[in-house]
């Protein structure tokens, strides 16, 4: 999403909304997808890209990769200050709609077909949930809960980065209008950990990211570790994996091990990113889409 906050420089030291972000000077961004490659040499773990395929590399904002299967992704696109959401298909990528409003962090509703949930900023700049089905209607999630920054699924429960001083984790369960502050001062990386009941995120400490996890359905709340350098972003390969980035380093940890360590993710391709932020692996784990700012 284009929000920038107070959470490292990944976010260039600001604190602003989608909308405002829309009408200003974007960075640029490329979004590059990659084969991903696991295997163990003497017992040591070891993951690799290749195969680089360009998903989008226009002068125009394009960000927030999302897989919806292992062979399309949803991402955003700003052109002359509006964000729609664009679809990746068979080597193309087409505009998925096209709006007044602007939309933001395309995310698939895991429990309704071809349907997909955003943030939306509507035209006073009000900064809610919407929806997005395959009849091409939109309908508003949540009529009370707002600014919405990021969000994330766990089947009909949700968490939600909402913006304030300081930005809040709130959760609450589709149909509620009521949502239960559970952290605060956190980053923008919402994920939901694979092969379980739980969905993770980062908190500030001390100026870097520390990833932490929510376990549902007690809500009880528990550390996991930090991210390497000054990241914020991360994604899961499987659930005892953490793909985040240190700029051009891709690196790997298994978050399950105290011992572990961040270990390089190995290019096996002359094309290579720069700059990484975010990141988005397909749901079989053979692809992985990363963000590369110019």
């Amino acid at each position: 999403m284009p929000l920038t906050s107070k959470l490292g420089n990944c976010c260039l030291g600001l604190s602003v909304s989608f909308g405002l972000l829309a009408q200003g000077t974007l960075p640029n961004y490329d979004i590059l997808m990659y084969d991903l490659a696991w295997k163990e040499v003497n017992e040591q773990a070891r993951l690799s890209i290749s195969n680089p395929v360009v998903i989008a590399n226009s002068p125009h904002y394009e960000n927030q990769p999302n897989f919806i299967s292992n062979s399309q992704l949803l991402f955003t696109k700003i052109v002359d200050g509006n964000a729609d959401i664009w679809q990746w298909q068979h080597g193309e990528a087409k505009p998925l709609f096209e709006t007044k409003e602007s939309e933001y962090s395309p995310t698939p509703v895991p429990f309704i077909k071809d349907t997909y949930s955003m943030i939306r900023v509507e035209q006073d700049g009000t900064q809610r949930l919407w929806q997005y089905d395959s009849k091409g209607h939109f309908n508003l999630v949540f009529e009370t809960i707002k600014p919405v920054g990021y969000h994330v699924w766990l089947e009909k429960s949700i968490a939600m980065f909402v913006l304030g001083e300081p930005h809040r984790l709130e959760v609450t369960e589709l149909g509620n209008e009521s949502t239960k502050v559970l952290d605060k001062d956190i980053g923008r990386c919402l994920q939901r950990i694979p092969a379980s009941k739980a969905i993770s995120y980062t908190r500030v400490v001390k100026g870097k990211h520390e990833m932490r996890k929510i376990d549902f359905p007690s809500q009880a709340i528990s550390a996991i570790g930090m991210l390497p350098g000054e990241s914020q972003d991360y994604t899961w390969f499987g659930s005892n994996y953490v793909i985040s980035a240190e700029q051009d380093r891709l690196l790997f940890k298994n978050v399950t091990d105290k011992n572990s360590k961040w270990l390089a993710v190995q290019y096996d391709s002359e094309l290579y990113p720069d700059n990484i932020t975010r990141l988005a692996i397909s749901p079989d784990g053979s692809k992985i889409a990363i963000v590369s700012h110019r």
